[in-house]
């Protein structure tokens, strides 16, 4: 009887070990996206308020979402004229960088999508003028 409880014991114990490491990769892999959400937001508010002080005008972020390994921004903004392919452009670097940043410890020269274990991010912006 002491070999079989042994045996129940081991196979009891592989089970829990490999639920718990399942769950453990499960949870990093979520865990990066969150990440990457966060610095992306961070990264975005940055560049709009840089924008917002040279150029005169307010911009709102509506919605920052995950769509594949795709993180997607979409912007309002109202006020002085300013090209919608450039402010797109400021944002979605901000975004990136901070990404990069929160990943690798440091920013980068050039915003490009960044590479994790489980996952490669890029920043989509879109960017709609409203009046107020």
């Amino acid at each position: 009887m002491k070999g079989q409880a042994s045996v129940e014991t081991f196979l009891i114990l592989g089970a829990v070990l490999a639920v718990t490491a399942g769950l453990l990769y499960v949870g990093q892999k979520n865990s990066e996206s969150i990440n990457a959400i966060s610095a992306a937001r961070i990264g975005a508010e940055n560049a709009i308020t840089d924008l917002e002080l040279e150029h005169e005008l307010t911009i709102n972020i509506r919605e920052i979402e995950r769509v594949d390994d795709n993180i997607e921004i979409d912007l309002n903004y109202w006020g002085e004229e300013i090209p919608r392919e450039s402010l797109e452009e400021n944002v979605r670097i901000g975004a990136l960088k901070f990404i990069h940043q929160a990943f690798k410890d440091e920013f980068p020269e050039n915003a490009e999508p960044v590479s994790t274990h489980y996952h490669t991010f890029d920043v989509k912006v879109t960017a709609e003028r409203v009046e107020k």
